[in-house]
């Protein structure tokens, strides 16, 4: 009975999680078709102008994440991408819920203070680090609790997004503390 219960609850996030994608490939779809009908003489947001010979590089991957989570991008769909992402995120685990009204003034940055991505709120002083870790490089001597201590004193932390291309890396957590360990896998994220 608990086996099928499992596989149900697991089938029904499951169900959830393409229907979000579904979702976000349509409106993806419409704005673009709205685009082709605007004339403009500054074609705006391109993904195109983001590239690089360096495509296969982690930091040109958070460029575009970067690009289409930011409010301020040339993409003018003000919050949109991001507050689809925080439903994705809140998909995935819902035991720690992301609220998107504390992300209404988000901004998002890349490098500040060396973490890969960091969307932060001035206003709700909330924030979510993205640690892009799609080629499987190692982690830096206790890096997501250098980015947290980095940040809890001015922000509440709400989510850590460790992004793999799968579920096989996890932090490397040895040179953590037991306080580090417990507060930080309360909020952190694996592969989305």
């Amino acid at each position: 009975m608990r086996e099928h219960t499992l596989i149900q609850n697991w089938k029904q996030i499951t169900d959830n999680h393409i229907k979000k994608i579904g979702q976000l490939i349509v409106d993806m779809l419409d704005l673009h078709r709205e685009y082709v009908k605007i004339e403009k003489t500054d074609i705006g947001f391109n993904i195109f102008t983001l590239c690089s010979d360096k495509y296969y590089r982690e930091n040109f991957h958070s460029d575009i994440i970067k690009a289409f989570l930011d409010p301020t991008e040339k993409h003018n769909e003000g919050n949109k991408y991001l507050h689809i992402f925080i439903d994705l995120l809140n998909c995935v685990n819902n035991q720690n819920h992301i609220k998107k009204s504390d992300f209404e003034n988000a901004s998002v940055e890349r490098e500040k203070q060396h973490i890969d991505i960091l969307v932060a709120d001035e206003t709700s002083k909330k924030a979510i680090i993205i640690e892009n870790k799609i080629n499987n490089a190692g982690d830096q001597h206790r890096q997501l609790p250098r980015y947290y201590d980095k940040l809890k004193g001015d922000y509440d932390v709400v989510a850590i997004i460790y992004l793999t291309l799968n579920n096989s890396k996890k932090p490397y957590t040895s040179d953590w503390t037991n306080e580090e360990k417990e507060s930080i896998h309360k909020i952190l994220r694996g592969c989305l």
